[in-house]
C-alpha cells in the first residue's frame, strides 16, 4: 500500500506526511473491512504509530505489517509490533469502553497500550506488562513521547502469567502474545462478566479468542484466525519449534511427542503425493483439523516454499513414518486447499477422516464454532454428543463446539 494513499486516492491532502500516512492506513483498514468500530478508528488516527517504532522509517511504521523489534541470538523473533489489521480485529473483539480498567500482557512497543488508553479515556486506566526490562524501558519512553504518562498507563516488568493483582480486578484483559493455556491469574483478576482476548493455541493453530468470564468458566464471544509470538516465562506452553536441515527454511511447530529432527527431515524429503481437495467452504477444514486431530503440526516457512507455500497445517504420526499437510493456494475468498502427503498413508487417512467428520457437521466455518472453558477439576464437564471436541490444557478443559444454525 502506498502510505500516502488508500486504493490510489489521496487521503487528507495538505496534512503533514506522518498524519497523512496514518490517515491512509486507517482508511485502508476500513476499506478492507478489518476496521469497522468507529472509536477504534478514531484512536488509530490519533495515536502516532511512528513514535513507537523510531528505528524504522515512517513508511514502514504505517504499512499494514508486523515489525519484529527484538530477536534472539539464534534469530527467533522475541517481540514485535503487531500488524495494524490484527490490532484492529483484536480491539474490536475486546470491546473496551470509557472508564474501564484494562490489563495487557505483552507491552511490546507500547503502541497497543496507547490505543487502549485512548479507548478507556481519562477516567480509565491501562496496565501493561512485559518480561524484558529493555522492552519495558522502551515502551515507557515511547508512551511518554506520545504524551501518556504513568497516570494513564502503568508499564511493569514482570512475568505476564502472574498478571498484576495490584490494579485488579480488570474489566478487560488482552494478550498480544500467544498462549497455550489461560493462566489462573488472568481468570481470577477478571471481573465476572469481563472479557479476556488472547491468541490461544489449539493443537498449534492460534485463534484470537474473545472469552467472557461466566461464573467458574469462560465462553467465547468470537474467534478470529491469528499468528503471534509465543509467551515466554514460567507459563510458556509445551510446543516445540524444530528447524529442519535441508528443507529450505521449513520449521515445524508441534506438541510432544515428536520424532527426532533428522527423522522428520528425511520424511519430508521423500517424494510427496499432492492432490487438490475440491470442497466448498474449504477454509473451514483447517479449523476442523486443529479441533479434531490430536497430532496436528504447523509448518512455517520464512519465504514461500515450493510444497508448503507460506505455511500449512497437518499431521505427523508419533512414529515419524507418515505426514499429511493442507495448505491454501490462491487469494481472496476463493481458496483452493491442497493436500501434500509423505511416507505411509496413516496421516492422509486421518486427514480424510477429519474432512468426512467436518462434512457431516455441515462444513462449519470458524464463525460456526464456540469455545467453552471448564475447570480441569469439573469431572462432569466432558460429555460426548457428536458436536463437541475436547482438549485438555493444564488448567482448563477446552470444549470446541459447533453451534446450531440460528
Amino acid at each position: 500500500m502506498n502510505p500516502y494513499s488508500a486504493n490510489g486516492h489521496d487521503v487528507a491532502p495538505g496534512l503533514p506526511p506522518d498524519d497523512a500516512m496514518r490517515a491512509a492506513l486507517v482508511t485502508h483498514l476500513e476499506q478492507q473491512g478489518r476496521l469497522t468500530h468507529s472509536p477504534i478508528a478514531v484512536a488509530m488516527r490519533a495515536v502516532p504509530r511512528h513514535l513507537f517504532l523510531p528505528e524504522v522509517s515512517p513508511e514502514r511504521a504505517y504499512a499494514d505489517e508486523a515489525v519484529v523489534t527484538k530477536w534472539s541470538a539464534d534469530h527467533v523473533a522475541l517481540s514485535s509490533a503487531s500488524q495494524p489489521a490484527m490490532i484492529a480485529i483484536m480491539l474490536e473483539q475486546l470491546d473496551v469502553q470509557p472508564g474501564m480498567s484494562v490489563l495487557e500482557i505483552g507491552a511490546g512497543t507500547g503502541y497497543n497500550a496507547a490505543l487502549l488508553a485512548h479507548l478507556t479515556g481519562p477516567s480509565g486506566h491501562v496496565t501493561t506488562i512485559d518480561i524484558d526490562q529493555d522492552i519495558v524501558d522502551a515502551a515507557r519512553a515511547h508512551l511518554a513521547a506520545a504524551g501518556l504518562g504513568a497516570e494513564r498507563v502503568t508499564v511493569l516488568c514482570s512475568d505476564g502469567a502472574l498478571g498484576d493483582p495490584a490494579h485488579a480486578p480488570y474489566d478487560r484483559i488482552i494478550l498480544t502474545v500467544g498462549a497455550w493455556d489461560v493462566a489462573p491469574a488472568w481468570f481470577n483478576q477478571l471481573v465476572d462478566g469481563g472479557r479476556l482476548v488472547l491468541p490461544l493455541a489449539l493443537h498449534t493453530l492460534q485463534l484470537s479468542a474473545a472469552l467472557d468470564r461466566q461464573g467458574a468458566g469462560m465462553r467465547s464471544a468470537s474467534l478470529r484466525a491469528c499468528g503471534f509470538i509465543r509467551l515466554r516465562g514460567a507459563f510458556a506452553g509445551p510446543e516445540v519449534s524444530v528447524a529442519l536441515d535441508g528443507a529450505r527454511g521449513l520449521r515445524l511447530l508441534a506438541e510432544p511427542p515428536l520424532p527426532p529432527a533428522e527423522q522428520l527431515a528425511a520424511l519430508l524429503a521423500a517424494p510427496p503425493r499432492i492432490y487438490t481437495l475440491n470442497q466448498p467452504h474449504a477454509d473451514g477444514i483447517r479449523f476442523a483439523l486443529a479441533f479434531m486431530a490430536p497430532h496436528a503440526v504447523t509448518a512455517l516457512t520464512a519465504s514461500p516454499h515450493p510444497l508448503f507455500g507460506q505455511g500449512a497445517l497437518g499431521i505427523i504420526t508419533p512414529e515419524g513414518d507418515s505426514a499429511g499437510f493442507i495448505m491454501w493456494d490462491g487469494s481472496g475468498t476463493h481458496l483452493i486447499p491442497r493436500c501434500v502427503e509423505f511416507g505411509a498413508a496413516t496421516a492422509g487417512l486421518t486427514l480424510e477422516s477429519v474432512i468426512d467428520r467436518w462434512q457431516s457437521l455441515g462444513r462449519p466455518a470458524l464463525d460456526d464454532w464456540q469455545l467453552r472453558l471448564h475447570p480441569r477439576s469439573d469431572d462432569r464437564a466432558q460429555r460426548a454428543d457428536g458436536h463437541a471436541f475436547w482438549l485438555a490444557k493444564h488448567h482448563w478443559l477446552v470444549e470446541m463446539r459447533v453451534q446450531p444454525p440460528q
